[in-house]
């Protein structure tokens, strides 16, 4: 069945075209398939989501010991969690699979699927010695918890078949492809690594066949600006302002956002799984709900990474540091080269240009709002370099998250302390050196959010797709 396409709710009119908003909020929107009127869910009052959010906590805690980078993180995740929410309903029932076709015999215990599906995919993609033995001991523990009997192992075989099928499916999809390279030589405005001897980060991810999109480049956009155009200057010059380490005119809140999602400690998907496991377990609604939660999140978080990344493959523009230290190479007098510039935040080994950061919240922020109904998101997010219980940031709505993460201007920067029940969230994400080459100003009614054009049901399966309410801005 296919959903004929919404009305958009476009975005106010921004300061300058916002390309990372275009892509990251509105061009992957994955919501798990509509309910199947055929099927029932098997006594989901019975079943709660534990068994589902121990294995994505043990999941991102084996990428975490494989040192996975937010790319790897995010890509991994999805794998995972789309196992997992085929076992669960395949088990349970109620909603279509993803890209699966498959039913569990009644009675078959759902966490034993759960088990078996998370750490067949964990076996099949971390890479940690350390990490596989701790999923081995998880995996023994969680069956330990189950009694024995045919329900156990028949939940353990459909689990291992919905693994097997994710892992066939997604065969040859070009996770960590050696064969693709990034050699571009250096030339003004041209990325090239900031670090000695590093490479770009993931090259690979740009090239990968998306789990809901038809291509790594369904979406991609136009380029960014000229490095002679007044934009560049202006989105350069402002950088160098606020993003400085030694900015007088950055504000506190503004520092304290920066960390929050540009800290090394925080990777921002591992970030994003403890904020789900922390939302579920505080708005418990049983095993399916939380495995289509992971799900499309999950999913949307994987796409988000693969449309960026192949912006950046095909843009690779500099860093601000380099277009800051390097600016007398470039003939655009507005900007004075400074070649001892630092960011405040370390610069990740990857082009600027698409913002991978802010097109994974834009993605993820829709599918929740879709999977919900409501753009109250209610997510705290985590401080990974402390106990992620002492210290977090709360967004209720989705807007302050993507204005956060963005760094959109939602009139004075206001940023709540970490704890508060209340988030404006207005501080720049440019100054942990990745612009998102934004300045948008979202709707002033937190519960509506920049809208959507051409959203598809796409055959009963999890893709919702969403093209461009506003277009990119000319080169």
């Amino acid at each position: 069945m296919r959903w004929s396409p919404t009305s958009p709710r476009t975005m106010n009119k921004p300061r300058w075209r916002a390309l990372a908003v275009a892509v990251c909020l509105l061009f992957a929107i994955v919501s798990p398939a509509a309910p199947n009127a055929s099927a029932h869910v098997r006594g989901e009052q019975q079943h709660s989501a534990a068994s589902v959010i121990s294995w994505n906590e043990t999941a991102s805690a084996a990428y975490a010991t494989s040192k996975f980078s937010p790319p790897l993180f995010a890509i991994g995740m999805a794998y995972v969690q789309a196992a997992v929410y085929n076992a669960v309903v395949g088990v349970e029932g109620g909603f279509d699979q993803y890209k699966w076709h498959a039913r569990a015999q009644r009675g078959t215990s759902v966490d034993a699927a759960v088990a078996a599906a998370a750490h067949d995919m964990l076996v099949k993609y971390a890479t940690d010695p350390v990490a596989l033995a701790n999923v081995e001991a998880a995996y023994l523990a969680a069956l330990d918890a189950i009694p024995d009997g045919w329900s156990k192992e028949a939940g353990i075989l459909f689990g291992k078949r919905a693994a097997a099928h994710i892992v066939e499916l997604r065969t040859g999809d070009g996770w960590m492809d050696p064969a693709i390279v990034f050699s571009q030589p250096a030339a003004p405005g041209v990325w090239r690594p900031t670090v000695t001897g590093a490479s770009f980060a993931a090259v690979w991810a740009g090239e990968m066949r998306p789990f809901l999109l038809r291509r790594h480049d369904q979406f991609r956009p136009s380029g960014p600006p000229s490095l002679t155009s007044a934009q560049y200057a202006a989105d350069v010059n402002e950088v160098k302002e606020i993003g400085s380490a030694t900015s007088m005119t950055r504000t506190a809140d503004q520092t304290l956002i920066a960390h929050l999602f540009g800290d090394a400690a925080n990777n921002f998907p591992a970030q994003l799984q403890w904020a789900f496991r922390d939302h579920l377990t505080r708005h418990p609604g049983g095993v399916v709900r939380a495995a289509r939660y992971f799900a499309a999140a999950d999913l949307s978080a994987a796409d988000a990474v693969i449309a960026s990344w192949d912006a950046k493959f095909v843009y690779p523009r500099w860093r601000p540091i380099s277009a800051i230290q390097l600016a007398d190479t470039v003939d655009n007098p507005a900007i004075v080269a400074d070649p001892t510039w630092q960011p405040l935040i370390g610069t990740p080994q990857h082009p600027d240009y698409l913002s991978g950061h802010t097109t994974v919240t834009g993605a993820v922020t829709r599918a929740l709002t879709r999977l919900a109904g409501t753009s109250r998101i209610d997510l705290n997010i985590p401080w990974l370099d402390v106990n992620p219980v002492d210290k977090w940031q709360h967004y209720e709505w989705a807007g302050p998250f993507n204005v956060s993460s963005i760094g959109a201007r939602s009139g004075p920067a206001s940023t709540p302390a970490p704890r508060t029940r209340s988030a404006t969230g207005s501080a720049r994400r440019w100054v942990t050196s990745e612009r998102s080459t934004t300045s948008t100003r979202p709707t002033d009614d937190p519960t509506k959010q920049p809208g959507i054009d051409h959203v598809q049901h796409v055959g009963g399966r999890f893709a919702r797709r969403a093209g461009h309410a506003n277009r990119p801005y000319a080169k």
